[in-house]
């Protein structure tokens, strides 16, 4: 049965493989997502969060036009899109640790082998609705905390729902109506 909490967050899928794109929205319709976009190429998924603000992105490190971890960098830096904290989750066929570590210095939150289940995608956006690792950002890594156990003076990173920037840049958490 579909989850009505689930039908205004905006997610983007983008994968260069049509049956996997089509698989995964049928899942996350299934499950109460409505708001779903999904684009083979790199160059749509940067278009669309240059324009719209998403909730969640999950991306395959493959994408054929372009470097994702460019991506996830660019948006952590808070060079592309509105909000550098949305979740990402990226997907990859080949988990060697060079790709991994490269993925996890790039800022994302959650890596996941192919051919990924569906179960394991919504399980994995669960934790991240409700455990998410708190944010780190220094001079050379914006993204969740690597660590396992978590660091000292740590916060946790703002609502994913940010959408509003100041002319000075800085974050302003929206108001919530309770209608």
């Amino acid at each position: 049965m579909a989850n009505k909490a689930y039908e205004d967050i905006v997610i983007v899928l983008g994968d260069p493989k049509h049956e996997h794109r089509r698989n995964l929205r049928t899942a996350l319709l299934a499950e109460g997502f409505r708001k779903l976009h999904d684009y083979g190429g790199q160059e749509a998924v940067r278009e669309f969060v240059d324009r719209t603000p998403p909730d969640l992105i999950v991306v395959d490190m493959n994408m054929p036009d372009g470097d994702t971890c460019k991506l996830v960098r660019d948006i952590r830096r808070n060079e592309l899109g509105i909000n550098p904290f949305v979740p990402i989750i990226a997907v990859t066929w080949d988990a060697n640790m060079d790709n991994v570590r490269e993925a996890v210095d790039a800022g994302i939150d959650d890596l996941l082998v192919a051919p990924i289940s569906v179960g394991g995608l919504l399980g994995r956006v669960k934790v991240l609705i409700q455990n998410r690792k708190p944010f780190v950002v220094t001079s050379l890594y914006i993204g969740p905390d690597r660590r396992k156990e978590p660091r000292e003076h740590t916060h946790d990173a703002p609502s994913s729902r940010c959408r509003t920037r100041s002319a000075r840049r800085r974050w302003v958490e929206p108001s919530i109506s309770t209608n």
